[in-house]
């Protein structure tokens, strides 16, 4: 077992530091079309990337899978309530598992949103 400074916590410059303050709740699964449509119905992605320049400070084009995951719901109240991780999952950096690439994701919805 480990036994280091009890007092060394994980942080970042973001303000992550190791200790989720997300309220638990039972996500429902959303399918790949019902992701889109919510796109599609009304593309707000101009809104999305104003809020990731706003946290993206240093402009390395990532954001954290739980950030994207809040501006999603924050941004599409209708998914709320949905487990958006799997559909984010590949958007991942192959590097670092918990950043999403969010220049790669933004082009995969506008080429979804201009092709329907």
């Amino acid at each position: 077992m480990y036994e280091g400074d009890p007092n060394d916590d994980p942080v970042d410059v973001a303000g992550y530091n190791g200790h989720f303050n997300r309220k638990k709740m039972i996500l429902e699964n959303i399918s790949d079309a019902e992701f889109v449509s919510s796109f599609v119905k009304e593309n707000r992605m101009k809104e999305i990337q104003h809020i990731i320049r706003s946290i993206d400070r240093d402009r390395n084009g990532y954001v954290t899978r739980n950030e994207l995951d809040d501006i999603l719901k924050e941004v599409y109240p209708e998914l709320h309530k949905k487990d958006l991780m799997r559909l984010i999952k590949p958007f991942c950096s192959v590097s670092n598992k918990i950043l999403v690439d969010y220049k790669r994701f933004n082009s995969f919805i506008n080429d979804l949103v201009l092709s329907v």
